[in-house]
Parts: C-alpha cells; sequence; structure tokens
C-alpha cells in the first residue's frame, strides 16, 4: 500500500472505531437497570390474602407470583404480586402490583396500578424508594407462569 492510499484509509479506521465505542455505550445506556433480586422472599400466604383484601377489580381476581422485599436497615417491606384475573388463561401476563407494608395488615399502594386496583390508601413514595423495584423484579421474572 502506498503512503498516500495509507494516510487515507487511517481517518475512516479511526472514525469506524470511534463509531463502535459510540454505539457499545449507546446500547449500555439504553438497556434497562437490572435489579438486585437476592434478597427476596415469597410473600406468606395470609399476608397475600390480606393484601387481595384490597383489591378493587371488576372481574374475580386473585394475586400470584408474591415477592417481598426489605432494604438492609429500612423498616419498610414491599409487596409485590400479580393480578390474575380468574377469566384469564393461566399463561396470561397480568399487571403488577406493589405495596409497602405499613404496620401488620395495613398497606400502602406504592404503584399506580395497585393504586388503581386496590383500596389500599397511596404511599408517600413511589417505585423508586430502595426495595420497592426488587420487589417487583422477583413478581415480574414469574409473570404469566401457571401457579402461585
Amino acid at each position: 500500500m502506498s503512503p498516500v492510499s495509507a494516510a487515507r484509509t487511517r481517518p475512516v479506521a479511526a472514525v469506524s472505531a470511534a463509531s463502535a465505542v459510540l454505539a457499545a455505550l449507546a446500547t449500555a445506556a439504553c438497556a434497562p437497570p437490572v435489579a438486585d433480586t437476592a434478597h427476596c422472599q415469597p410473600v406468606p400466604p395470609s399476608t397475600l390474602a390480606a393484601v387481595a383484601g384490597g383489591l378493587r377489580v371488576a372481574s374475580p381476581a386473585t394475586l400470584r407470583h408474591g415477592y417481598l422485599a426489605q432494604p438492609p436497615g429500612s423498616p419498610v417491606v414491599f409487596v409485590s404480586a400479580e393480578l390474575h384475573l380468574t377469566e384469564d388463561r393461566q399463561a396470561k401476563k397480568g399487571d403488577v402490583l406493589t405495596w409497602a407494608v405499613t404496620e401488620p395488615g395495613r398497606f400502602a399502594s406504592v404503584d399506580q396500578n395497585a393504586r388503581r386496583k386496590s383500596s389500599w390508601p397511596p404511599a408517600a413514595f413511589d417505585v423508586r424508594k430502595a426495595g420497592a423495584m426488587q420487589s417487583r423484579a422477583c413478581t415480574a421474572a414469574k409473570v404469566g407462569h401457571a401457579g402461585a
């Protein structure tokens, strides 16, 4: 390759390398955040039944795939579950609803789904509070799967 040809290809190679780096950064920036699900625990059936007692939906429904998460050092416990309409097939994905336990047997609606579809009062915070997304992530991994 002549010195003139080599000089012409260097800027193209530099632009291609820069484009590859920018594409990688853009892809990483667009990737959804991954919540830590290591501390999630299945919701006890009695707690899930208590939360379900506040459901406000037109069709008969159940809560399934309930998980709770409590950030280390926090007094707040989050409960998330999938709302499954009885008339829907088992594999149909339902909405994920999230509540915070405010005291035994009392809950506060954390996300918009819980606020619209239950009678539990709204929490003073939303899903950005530490622990809420972890609880939701554990439930979301099971959404649309048959069973509890």
